[in-house]
Parts: structure tokens; C-alpha cells; sequence
């Protein structure tokens, strides 16, 4: 089928006016005047005549210049497809070798079919497939040299090089240029060519013979003068050129003979395709437009996920934004790039931090500024952790300074600043690939003992001497992880699923992106929720093991649901950016086929119960736990010991917590004292019967303010 070619500039000036003003009430619902006498109106008007005329200008780019743009873009137009056959050849008389260029004759049609690759031919009844172009050798004169540099010439048929040579010489080069007789080699470019080098480039889309051109050139003595990029045809000499031509209706052949094996290899045709013409530069660039054309420079956001995704295949998700370079405009232009941040809560132990960073090789001096919430951070230990590489000049000396800052402008750590200003220093000397820890551990403190709202850490050092680091911050006793916000002078940050290939999108990032552009690299950050679910389910109460299987599935469903490959409304991953609401979570819930009645749903972070987690352009959500509480408790009284009346009731179902009250005799109204759940959500009562008879149980918990739960069950206490 055809894919649909989007008509990237029909609109004029009048559409692009009337689209503008439908987009207002929606956009800017305040703005109520859309009369041309309104000054915001006018502005819409002179936008829409700009881009007018940019359709009207880009519609006259002529063919050629429209052409070297997509040769730079690796887009250039598709060259002339001969028709092709597909055949079964099978030998009756031992083992043919039929070489690439074999002739296949038509008993029927003036045509000729070559095969496009060598075969062997095996004997004994065994076949072997092979494909063979319609196409004919011919010998053109294209024209005559006048000497000039640069001259071009083009076939008056159009060509292909899927074969090489003539046809009595298949190994030869192609297509074969002659300048009165004296052969000359095809290159690529004239760029690295010489005065002297007998070269030509050929287009192959359009068979156009390009030789060398003249280039300005300025001496030493500062004259401009011309430049020969290879050499030039004499005047009055002959071009001629040997060729393949596509034959452009050849018809379908149903009988074909080898030429030379006749007798002994016979041919079958079995499928036919049909010619096409070269793509013209028009739809080359509509072929660019719809995205079907590798990306070889990443230009926008967009190309540096379109790169990843067609040389990755390992990649199964990228976002990428730009950064918020508002509050950074004083920052040194030396700034350093982050691969990752990773923190870690090993239960009593004290929280780590790292960064590790990769100072921009621009300039002298490397910074990392970081960001943390001092009140939330306590320092137990703070070290800087510097590898050195590619240092020419032995004893290249390093240094690092750290100081807090009352706000994001780190000015004061500019590259301009020397050690002794603002910030202490510590100093080391290095080698070559050689390690050393710097212990700012005093100065950390110092910068949050006195309330800063953010700490920055610059590395400077001799210009041949170039350090990664690592900073390594140590939460101190009863402090949580510390929580490191980076700014990391990036201009564009991309994103990668899975974290393991962040090292690899990194290298291909680095070699398509342009010159100066910044980008950050990393593995999605990872907001942990959690989900308290109350509901009436379907199952019985007392069945616990189809309470815990409707647990599992509905706690299935929402970390599907919050799945970074196939989670979100979408199915394709939660959107990065978008934040987690309690709404998003009872839509989803409320019509699970395990749930008879959503009462309650509660989301819980850091911070605790919320109604909205906000996410970062970078952060993905994950389920931690979910609990699920059914209205009905799960209530279960058994005999203690062999005497029936000493029982104790089981509640299971609770939160971690959670205050019951136990009636052991509901219809006699007796009222047994509160108990609290345990780490597992159960809670246990005992009592004793003054008498034998059957005792119904009853359960209260008003834990949750929007509902009551409880929950019965019947015991007898017999002789």
C-alpha cells in the first residue's frame, strides 16, 4: 500500500491567520479582541505573511542546490530500479560456477537478463535461487571538454551500478569512464584528492559525471588564488562512458536459456518485479519528512531519540527535554556532565550519595553544583574522589574547593575565582591514571551547619591535566539518604530505558550531537509510592485464599500500571512528567473484576498520604507495596485449649496498627477491650465463656473515617 505523503506547505497566508485566532479562546482565554485593529492581531498577521513567503521561497529552490541538501542529510534520491526476476537453477552435468553477469536470452522478447551475484550450481536434482536485472551495456559519448573546471555531464539513459563492468569483464570497475580513450577512476569526494588524480564523482540518482572544481585558496603571501581539487579534461577531449541502462518496460519473460550452459543449467522463473524510475528530489525530501531516512546529526530534541532508537536496539524507551537554564545564566561555560546519581538506605546503616561527573575539556576548570535540603541532611562524611587521565607534564597539580550557597547562583565559584576566595581549597598533586580522595567533609559541614540551601563543588588543575570525580556524601546518624539535586550545565537531557545501556547511548549521542551542544545522559529517577486499597470484593471473607489471590491481582494491575514500558493510559510506559493523582488510581480500580465496591483509595509517599505525587521531567513511579483492606474483616475463633471456653479470634485484613474492637457475645452485648494489629496486618483477642451455647462474634474497626469495617463469625462452645 501507499504511505500517505504529508503536504508540508499548502497553507497561505489567510488559513494560517483563521488557525491562529481558533487556537486563542483555547490558549489565551482572556484575550477577547481578535479585530485586525488589535495589536496582538497584527502580530499574528505579520507571522503568517513570514511563513508565506518562506513556503514561496522554499518551493523555488532549484533541483541541484535541493539535492546537495539532501546529500548532506544522507537523503539523496533512490537511483533507477531495473525489473528483476527471481529464478531456480538446477544442473544436469555437474557443478556450474554462472558468474555475476551471466546473460539469461529471451526466446520470445529482445531482452536480456544478468544475474546480480555469482552461483554455484549444484548437480543431482538440487536447486539454487538467483536474481537477474533486465538492463543492456551501453557505450555513450556524453560530450566534449572545454577545459573548464568543474564541468559535469549526464547519460541521456538513466543507470545502475548493481553491476560492475561490461559484460565480457564483470570484475571490472563501473560504470567506466574514457576521456579520448584514457580511463579514469571513480571517487567518492574530491576532498582528499590531488591535481594530478584522473577522478570523477557520479550521482548515481540522476547518473550525473562531476569532475574536479576550483577552490579559493589563500597563500602565505596572502593571495587568494584557485585551488585544483584533481584533474581536469583537456579541451575538445571526448567523454564517453560505458554503462549498464535500466531498460525501462521490459516484458515478463517465461522461458530463459543461459548463455554458454544451455545444454546443462536449466533456469525457471518464478517471481517478477516490476522497474521504477529515480526518485525525483521532491520525493526524497518527502521520504525525509516522514521520518524514513537514518538520522545521522541530531539536530533536535526529537533526533537525539530517533538516533538511539535506530542504533540501539536494546533501547526500549527514551524522553528527552530540554533543561532549565534560567537559573544558570552566570555559570562558567567549563561545566561538568553527569552520568548518574544513585542513593542508597541500607536499613540502620547511613544513606549514600554519589556523583560522578565528567568535567567539560573546554576550559581549565570543572564544576559540579550540587543541591540538597540541608535540614534534611546530615553530613557524616563527605570525600572527593578524583581519577586523572591524559596528563602530559609530570606532577600536574589538581585542586578542589567546595562552599554552600544561599541560593542557585554559583558565580562564586567561576572559573575566574583563584583558591583562597570564597570556598576553601584542598590540593593534590597527580600522575598519569592516578587516584586520590580529597576529604571535604569539615567544609560540608560547616556549609550546612549554618542553614545553606544549596552546596557547589569545583575542580580545577593545569590545563593537561584532565580529572573525573566522584563526590561521596555520607549521611550522618538518624539521618535518611541525602537527596542530591544536580546542575550539571546541560542543554538537553535525555533519558534511558534500561539503565544499562546509558554508557552506550552516550557514545552514540556524543558522536551525532552538534558542536557545543550539551547533553546530560541518564537512567530515569525513581519515585517510590505506595497504595492502601479498601474494598468489598467478590470472594467470600472468610476465604482467604481468595482474598490474597485478589490481592496479588489488583496490586498486578497497578504496578502494571505504573510500568515504565507498558504502563500508563497509553500502554506505553507512564509518561514522564505527568503526576501520579488518586484519581488515576480509583479509575483504574474501579472497575477491576476482583472489586464489588471501591470505598477508599489512598496514595502514600515520602511525606505520607497525598492526593497527587508531582513528577519530575525525569522520574518514573514505582509501587513499593500495596495493601488491601476489605470492609468485611476476616475473622476466625478458635478454642485455646482442650477447654472450649477459653477461645481466641484471630482479625486479619487490618492495617499495621489498626485499633479493633472484639464482641465475643454480640447479641449478649458483652464488649471485649481494644486490640491493635501487629507488622502483618492481624490483630488476636482472647476470652473466656461463662457458659456452653453458641456465641456469635463481631469485629469493629473504624480505623478508616469514610467507612466502617467489620466483620462476624459464629462459635459453639460445647460439653
Amino acid at each position: 500500500m501507499t504511505v500517505p505523503v504529508p503536504s508540508l506547505d499548502t497553507l497561505r497566508f489567510q488559513q494560517l491567520v483563521d488557525d491562529a485566532k481558533r487556537l486563542l479562546p483555547t490558549l489565551y482565554p482572556e484575550w477577547t479582541d481578535h479585530n485586525v485593529s488589535d495589536p496582538g492581531i497584527a502580530l499574528l498577521e505579520a507571522c503568517a505573511q513570514r511563513v508565506d513567503r518562506l513556503s514561496h521561497w522554499l518551493d523555488q529552490v532549484p533541483d541541484r542546490s535541493l539535492r546537495i541538501l539532501l546529500h548532506h542529510l544522507d537523503a539523496d534520491p533512490y537511483p533507477a530500479q531495473p525489473a528483476g526476476i527471481q529464478l531456480t537453477l538446477t544442473s544436469s552435468n555437474g557443478v556450474e560456477r554462472l558468474p555475476e553477469g551471466t546473460r539469461l536470452i529471451d526466446a520470445d522478447h529482445p531482452v536480456s537478463w544478468y544475474t546480480t551475484s555469482d552461483v554455484q550450481v549444484p548437480v543431482g536434482g538440487a536447486a539454487v535461487s538467483v536474481k537477474a536485472i533486465a538492463v543492456e551495456y551501453v557505450n555513450e559519448v556524453l560530450g566534449t571538454s572545454t577545459g573548464d573546471a568543474g564541468q559535469r555531464f549526464t547519460p541521456t539513459r538513466p543507470l545502475t551500478l548493481i553491476l560492475e563492468g561490461p559484460p565480457d569483464d564483470p570484475a571490472g570497475c563501473a560504470p567506466e569512464l574514457c576521456v579520448d580513450a584514457d580511463p579514469w577512476s571513480r571517487t567518492d569526494s574530491f576532498s582528499n584528492t590531488k591535481e594530478n588524480n584522473l577522478v570523477y564523482v557520479l550521482d548515481p540518482s540522476t547518473g550525473e559525471i562531476s569532475f574536479a572544481p576550483d577552490t579559493p585558496y589563500t597563500g602565505r603571501d596572502g593571495q587568494v588564488t584557485p585551488r585544483r581539487q584533481g584533474a581536469i579534461p583537456e579541451g575538445n577531449a571526448s567523454i564517453a562512458l560505458g554503462y549498464w541502462a535500466v531498460l525501462p518496460t521490459p516484458p515478463q519473460p517465461t522461458a530463459l536459456t543461459v548463455e554458454n550452459f544451455a545444454d546443462v543449467v536449466v533456469a525457471i522463473v518464478n517471481g517478477y518485479e516490476e522497474p521504477l524510475p529515480a526518485e525525483t528530489p521532491d520525493e526524497a525530501l518527502q521520504r525525509l519528512a516522514l521520518g524514513l531516512v537514518p538520522v545521522h546529526r541530531a539536530v533536535t530534541a526529537a533526533d537525539h531519540e530517533t538516533v538511539l532508537s535506530q542504533r540501539l536496539p536494546a533501547v526500549t524507551r527514551t524522553h528527552s527535554f530540554l533543561s532549565d537554564l534560567s537559573g544558570q545564566k552566570l555559570l562558567p561555560t567549563a561545566v561538568a556532565y553527569t552520568e548518574s546519581i544513585m542513593g542508597e538506605d541500607n536499613g540502620s546503616h547511613p544513606g549514600v550519595a554519589r556523583l560522578r561527573v565528567r568535567p567539560d575539556r573546554a576550559g581549565t576548570v570543572a564544576n559540579a553544583y550540587l543541591r540538597f535540603d540541608t535540614p534534611r541532611f546530615s553530613v557524616g562524611r563527605a570525600v572527593l574522589s578524583l581519577f586523572c587521565e591524559h596528563v602530559s607534564v609530570e606532577g600536574s597539580r589538581v585542586s578542589a574547593r567546595a562552599a554552600g550557597n544561599d541560593d542557585w547562583d554559583a558565580a562564586d565559584l567561576s572559573s575566574a575565582n583563584e583558591p583562597g576566595g570564597k570556598g576553601d581549597w584542598v590540593t593534590a598533586s597527580v600522575r598519569n591514571c592516578e587516584s586520590v580522595e580529597l576529604d571535604i567533609t569539615s567544609i560540608v559541614q560547616e556549609s550546612v551547619a549554618v542553614g545553606r540551601k544549596t552546596f557547589s563543588v569545583q575542580v580545577g588543575g593545569d590545563p593537561e591535566a584532565g580529572a573525573d570525580f566522584e563526590a561521596t556524601f555520607t549521611a550522618g546518624p538518624g539521618a535518611g539518604s541525602p537527596e542530591l539535586l544536580v546542575s550539571s550545565g546541560a542543554d538537553l537531557t535525555v533519558v534511558v530505558i534500561p539503565s544499562d545501556q546509558v554508557p552506550a547511548a552516550c557514545l552514540e549521542l556524543e558522536a551525532v550531537r552538534l558542536l557545543g551542544a550539551r547533553i546530560l545522559v541518564k537512567e530515569p529517577v525513581q519515585q517510590p509510592v505506595s497504595v492502601h486499597v479498601h474494598a468489598q470484593l467478590w470472594v467470600d471473607s472468610q476465604d482467604f485464599d481468595g482474598v490474597d489471590a485478589a490481592e496479588k491481582a489488583i496490586e498486578a494491575t497497578v504496578r502494571g500500571y505504573l510500568h515504565e514500558l507498558t504502563g500508563g493510559d497509553e500502554g506505553t510506559g507512564w509518561p514522564f512528567g505527568k503526576p501520579l493523582r488518586v484519581a488515576d488510581l480509583y479509575r483504574l480500580l474501579e472497575t477491576h473484576p476482583d472489586i464489588r465496591v471501591l470505598d477508599d483509595v489512598t496514595l502514600i509517599d515520602g511525606a505520607g498520604a497525598v492526593q497527587e505525587v508531582p513528577l519530575g521531567e525525569d522520574t518514573l513511579p514505582v509501587l513499593v507495596t500495596l495493601m488491601l483492606y476489605s470492609k468485611t474483616l476476616q475473622v476466625t475463633v478458635e478454642a485455646t485449649g482442650r477447654d472450649s471456653k477459653v477461645v481466641t479470634a484471630t482479625i486479619s485484613g487490618l492495617g499495621v496498627g489498626e485499633s479493633v474492637t472484639v464482641d465475643f457475645d454480640a447479641e449478649g452485648g458483652h464488649t471485649a477491650t481494644p486490640e491493635i494489629a501487629n507488622d502483618q496486618g492481624v490483630a488476636t483477642a482472647e476470652h473466656t465463656y461463662d457458659a456452653f451455647g453458641t456465641y456469635l462474634v463481631r469485629v469493629t474497626s473504624t480505623a478508616d473515617p469514610q467507612t466502617e469495617r467489620t466483620g462476624e463469625a459464629t462459635y459453639t462452645a460445647g460439653a
